[in-house]
């Protein structure tokens, strides 16, 4: 996320992930605001759909 954040400042990041805990954890850490989230049904998964702004 570092490098990310270091490149591409400015930048909008869509993420789709199942491990949603993490993510927001990582997130806070690199004090990265999230724009949109939404639940989606993959199959039998449960995943989010991350919009943040880098």
């Amino acid at each position: 996320m570092k490098t990310l954040k270091d490149r591409f400042s400015g930048s909008i990041l869509v993420l789709i992930t199942a491990a949603c805990r993490k993510f927001m954890y990582v997130l806070e850490e690199f004090g990265l605001d999230v724009l949109e989230e939404r639940n989606v049904l993959h199959g039998n998964l449960n995943v989010k759909i991350f919009k943040c702004k880098i």
